[in-house]
């Protein structure tokens, strides 16, 4: 009798451990299915939006790490990019590419005048808007990237759009208050539909 109830005990056991296995295995394949798959795409809303900004972008990293020089071997060339961030050299927007799925990424393509500079670096960082170098335009920017991480934490009021406002007026230049402005504008649509992408002067400061 012992001998039968342990052999019961032991295909049971046995059983229950299969099962445990199949049941791991149905459940790794369901979570290895559950990524999404890779789509690359240009997303032509942004595109065309930061293409009005003309030749206004820069790069700040000349690291093989962080920009690719298209047409060139292997997408680098050292000196080039050397020249490039020294010289200051102004970029146009050409593509947005957004890398859905598990990568999760975005990259942005930029191109010189007469095409003689082609590049693309990661979409948030290593580049940047000439006009952030403004300096009347600092304090703006500054409180604006400040705003972004708010609106990211859920605590962005009215006043800090007010605080932004007064920054603004007190701008003397003409032409630096309208590019305040304008950034004005895009940050308060960017906060009502994020649809929208961030203002054009933030584009490369670290933020989606």
């Amino acid at each position: 009798m012992k001998n039968i109830a342990k052999s019961i005990l032991f295909l049971t056991g046995t059983t229950i451990l299969a099962l445990s296995l199949t049941v791991g295995v149905k459940a790794d394949n369901q979570s290895i299915q559950k990524w999404p798959a890779e789509h690359i795409y240009v997303d032509k809303a942004v595109t065309h939006r930061l293409q009005q900004e003309g030749y206004a972008y820069r790069i700040s990293s000349s690291s093989r790490d962080d920009i690719q020089i298209l047409g060139q071997k292997n997408k680098y060339n050292k000196k080039i990019a050397n020249k490039i961030v020294k010289d200051k050299i102004n970029f146009k927007v050409k593509k947005v590419w957004v890398y859905s799925g598990a990568t999760g990424s975005e990259s942005i393509e930029l191109v010189s005048k007469n095409n003689k500079y082609h590049v693309s670096v990661d979409y948030i960082i290593d580049y940047y808007h000439k006009d952030t170098k403004i300096k009347a335009l600092k304090p703006v920017i500054k409180q604006e990237l400040r705003m972004l991480d708010k609106n990211e934490r859920g605590k962005l009021f009215q006043k800090d759009f007010a605080k932004l406002n007064k920054l603004i007026i007190k701008i003397k230049n003409p032409n630096n208050r309208q590019i305040a402005e304008k950034s004005y504008q895009q940050l308060q649509q960017f906060v009502k539909n994020n649809k929208y992408d961030i203002p054009s002067i933030l584009v490369g400061q670290g933020f989606y």
